[in-house]
């Protein structure tokens, strides 16, 4: 179970967070967000046998595959994608050392993933301009690439079969492209928890993006402190 944070948390989170915000602006700072997910496609067939309406055996055939994608986005509107094949400290700050060298020093605002907070990162943070803020641990909602992904996985139907991982690369690659997330980070930072399903705030205006980064980061395994 997640040990969510209270909501009185993080309402002095975000009038923090605010101040922050603020401050390292008129200091000339970035302010990014980033989150990853994975996609996959199956394509599963299935066949079905009865036996006196009382037994159902199923049985499976097919493959899948699978990729991950990072997302970075920042407050002045440019967003940088990638993908991997695996998550990782090396496929996360070969992502980051990117991003650093198109926008220069940054606020990084993150959540508590394993790859996020490891011992390498620090160093990698400590030795550039990065200063990195925290989201409230059980509150996705408060981080708007969590909604691009929302965006990205329904225009990518899961009805949709692709022939291989690339054709499927391509797929999501081409939304990117044609498509202009429209967001405000300050509207995200607002919202209280959702009571349902809720995504009103990612917007698409239809039009070539560019402002995208694209790349393929490494699936090498992290090295062992």
């Amino acid at each position: 179970m997640v040990n969510r944070t209270p909501i009185e948390e993080v309402n002095k989170w975000r009038a923090s967070l605010y101040q922050k915000i603020a401050r390292y602006t008129k200091m000339g700072y970035t302010i990014v967000t980033q989150d990853e997910s994975h996609f996959k496609d199956a394509a599963m067939s299935a066949k079905y046998w009865a036996k006196l309406c009382l037994r159902i055996f199923m049985l499976w055939s097919g493959g899948f595959h699978r990729f991950s994608m990072i997302c970075s986005m920042t407050q002045d509107g440019r967003q940088f994608f990638n993908h991997c094949q695996t998550l990782n400290t090396v496929s996360f700050l070969e992502h980051i050392d990117k991003v650093y060298r198109e926008v220069g020093k940054m606020v990084l605002i993150l959540d508590k993933a394993p790859w996020h907070t490891s011992k390498e990162v620090e160093r990698f943070f400590a030795e550039r301009d990065i200063i990195v803020l925290w989201y409230p641990i059980g509150h996705p909602y408060l981080n708007p690439v969590e909604e691009v992904w929302s965006v990205l996985k329904r225009a990518m139907n899961h009805s949709i079969r692709y022939a291989d991982k690339d054709a499927h690369l391509a797929a999501v690659y081409e939304f990117i492209r044609v498509h202009k997330f429209d967001y405000d980070f300050k509207k995200f930072w607002k919202r209280e928890p959702p009571k349902g399903i809720m995504r009103p705030f990612i917007k698409m205006d239809g039009q070539p993006n560019p402002d995208i980064v694209s790349h393929q980061v490494s699936s090498k395994p992290a090295q062992k402190q």
